[in-house]
């Protein structure tokens, strides 16, 4: 339970979060909808890193990172 101090004394509230509003510019609401979605994959860039790995698998780990 917050306290909230004002010139009449003392007022208890509930929540802080009933008097809270958070407001958020429209980037920060995209950028919220992006990281709290389902990622995407794609199936086609994972099979041709697959190819190029199995291609490359003798090469050191740095050169196979930089290849795809």
């Amino acid at each position: 339970m917050a306290v909230v101090f004002g010139d009449k004394g003392e007022k208890t509230v509930d929540s802080w979060q009933e008097i809270f509003v958070p407001t958020y510019s429209e980037r920060i609401k995209r950028l919220r909808e992006d990281a709290i979605r389902t990622p995407e994959i794609c199936t086609e860039r994972a099979r041709a890193e697959m190819k190029v790995y199995e291609q490359y698998k003798d090469e050191p780990r740095i050169i196979q990172c930089a290849l795809p």
